[in-house]
Parts: structure tokens; C-alpha cells; sequence
């Protein structure tokens, strides 16, 4: 008996332990997106993010982050008959995206910056005519990136988020249509890349 309490014991522990080292947490939010080098301008494509994270301290005002979460990306222009404007595109990038964060804590805000990987498990794409294809050169499966944000801490374990990422190589290995509108564009012009201005809320199962 004594054994078999000793062991639930040092589990306790343990989990005491992880869970001050270790603070999971989930997240739900907005992203809006486009894609630089497609031709059509502007954050309109609305996705969704769902996933988690778990928040390790390093020191008072240091913290790193892992994040994993669902989130979709892409692009849209929608027509505009009142214009004779009846061209619309619209493309649905589905990913499952890998974000690592350092975080500098001060007072209620909290400052990050880090790098993300994302896997592409899905995609569509339709136009005026309806459902089409992306064809060659494809999309690629993976998205590497970086990324800027903040937080405000609105209650000890809730935080409001707002993070801006871009692909770092392109998405899609096809000519930038943006390329006569933008210096940079002009000057990189290798292909289609990922613009993204995410919004979510992030509460923290365990306390800080």
C-alpha cells in the first residue's frame, strides 16, 4: 500500500513539476490573408485558426512558445458587376502550421517575434467560371516564414494576440504578377508568397 502511494505520490510531483515548467494553452482567432505576387491586392481572404500552445518561461521578461494549430490562407477578389468588373478569383490554402516564439513580457504586454513552418493538407481554387485548377508549376506543400505580433494579458490567463507572418520562400514557383506594382516585387520576382495579419484570443489552462 505504502508502495503504490509513494508512486502516486511522485507522480503528483511530477506533474506539479511539468505543469510550472510547461504552461499549455489554447487558441482561437482570425486570420486575414493574401498573396503577394498573385495580381490582386488586399487582406480579403477571412480564415479561421484553432490549435494550441505550450508557453515555457526562461526568466522574468523571456518566454519561448511552440505553437500548432489549424489555419487557412489565400487569396480572393470579388467581382464588381457595377463596375463591368466580373472577374473574381478565389483560393482556400488549408494548412497545419508550426510556429516558434520567443516573447519579452512586459507588465500586461508581451512582444514576439520567431519562425513558422506549415504543411499544406488541402487546397481549391475557383474563378468566375467556376471550381478550377492550380496547374504547373503547383503549390508547394510546405510554407516557411517569419512573424512579428503582441499580446495584451486581459486576465491572468487570457491574452489577446495580434501577429503579422510572411513567407520567406515562395509558396508557388510561378511569375509575380505584382511585379510592376512594387520595388520589391520587381526586384525579387520569384514567385507567389504568403501575407498573413492573424487576430486570436489565447487562454492559458494553467495559471502563469
Amino acid at each position: 500500500m505504502r508502495k503504490y502511494a509513494f508512486i502516486g505520490l511522485l507522480f503528483f510531483a511530477t506533474f506539479q513539476l511539468q505543469a510550472q515548467v510547461f504552461k499549455p494553452g489554447i487558441i482561437l482567432g482570425l486570420s486575414g490573408s493574401q498573396i503577394n505576387g498573385d495580381g490582386y491586392g488586399g487582406y480579403n481572404k477571412l480564415g479561421i485558426i484553432a490549435g494550441g500552445l505550450v508557453n515555457t518561461k526562461i526568466s522574468n521578461h523571456w518566454s519561448s512558445q511552440f505553437e500548432l494549430y489549424y489555419i487557412k490562407k489565400g487569396s480572393q477578389k470579388n467581382p464588381h458587376p457595377d463596375k463591368e468588373d466580373y472577374e473574381s478569383f478565389n483560393l482556400n490554402i488549408h494548412y497545419i502550421e508550426m510556429p516558434i516564439v520567443i516573447r519579452y513580457h512586459y507588465e500586461k504586454f508581451n512582444f514576439e517575434a520567431g519562425l513558422y513552418g506549415a504543411r499544406m493538407f488541402k487546397h481549391d481554387v475557383s474563378d468566375q467560371f467556376g471550381k478550377t485548377e492550380i496547374y504547373d508549376p503547383p503549390i508547394k506543400d510546405w510554407d516557411l516564414g517569419g512573424l512579428i505580433g503582441f499580446s495584451y494579458q486581459f486576465k491572468e490567463r487570457i491574452e489577446f494576440n495580434l501577429r503579422s507572418k510572411t513567407s520567406f520562400i515562395p509558396i508557388r514557383d510561378f511569375n509575380n504578377l505584382d511585379a510592376y506594382t512594387n520595388f520589391w516585387d520587381r526586384m525579387l520576382n520569384r514567385g507567389w508568397y504568403n501575407f498573413d495579419l492573424n487576430f486570436s484570443v489565447r487562454w492559458l489552462i494553467i495559471k502563469k
